[in-house]
């Protein structure tokens, strides 16, 4: 009965999220983007070993006010912490700059 309790109460905790947030370049829509770092990240094998050498993230994001294609690559180090990021039709932005942008555009 727990698991349906997860599903159907309205808010949760997001222990397994990592949040990124992009603005399109076109319409100024600022876009969050979850990603669970146990299941998106691909493992880049560089050097000798076994043991991934650093991850990397490939998304293809679309807002809600245009259709304008955004893709983001974000690459990751052992410990899963961004090092780099290339967005294309996009501007990487911080999670304050995403809040302000949605106060502003609810009328806030």
């Amino acid at each position: 009965m727990g698991i349906f309790r997860r599903f159907f109460s309205g808010k949760q905790a997001d222990k397994d999220g990592l949040y990124l947030y992009v603005k399109c370049n076109y319409c100024q829509e600022p876009i969050r983007i979850r990603v669970n770092p146990s299941t998106d990240l691909n493992p880049l094998y560089e050097g000798p070993g076994d043991d991934p050498s650093g991850y990397e993230l490939n998304k293809e994001i679309i807002g809600n006010r245009c259709f304008r294609l955004i893709r983001g690559t974000w690459y990751f180090d052992k410990s899963k912490r961004i090092i780099e990021s290339n967005i294309e039709g996009g501007t990487e932005i911080s999670a304050e700059e995403y809040n302000r942008l949605q106060g502003e555009s609810s009328g806030e």
